[in-house]
């Protein structure tokens, strides 16, 4: 049914969309994440943390590469984080880390508090719920340049180096 659907896509893209249950609107059908506290693990709008999920290397940020030292994530992808500031800083484009790490209780709020601004349907389009953030992995991050909004940080030369080179 799913290839009825999507004639357009290749068979190579249905198998991998199916395999990873983009066959499903988001959070229709949810799943446990999968392979937890690696560094590939999976959480989306598909594959839920759960409540209880907190990775086991979280250490502090500092100071230049997030903006204050209350942010935390991994420590593997802040020392992967750090080869890439120093990267950019070479190239003079500053970026800095403004969000990594959110427990799943931070998630709730946050989502709950778009809730009172846009729609549901619209707040699934730019923030995820709860236990299926990246945030709550410890791998992901909010970053910007210093000098523009955080909101405006698409429009940046940093935003194309950082598009190029995050890999």
């Amino acid at each position: 049914n799913y290839k009825k659907n999507n004639e357009y896509l290749s068979n190579e893209e249905i198998v991998k969309n199916v395999n990873i249950n983009l066959d499903y609107d988001f959070y229709s059908v949810t799943f446990s994440s999968i392979n937890n506290y690696t560094p590939l693990v999976l959480a989306n709008k598909h594959y839920n943390l759960g409540v209880d999920y907190v990775p086991t290397d979280l250490i502090n940020y500092a100071y230049p590469y997030a903006i204050n030292s209350n942010i935390m994530g991994s420590s593997e992808a802040y020392n992967h984080f750090k080869d890439m500031y120093n990267d950019a800083v070479s190239l003079g484009l500053n970026i800095k880390i403004i969000s990594a790490y959110r427990s799943y209780e931070y998630q709730k709020k946050l989502y709950e508090g778009y809730l009172r601004n846009d729609s549901v349907e619209v707040v699934d389009t730019y923030s995820a719920r709860a236990g299926s953030s990246e945030h709550q992995t410890g791998y992901a991050y909010d970053i910007y340049n210093t000098v523009k909004a955080y909101t405006d940080f698409g429009s940046t030369e940093e935003y194309k180096w950082v598009k190029d080179n995050a890999h």
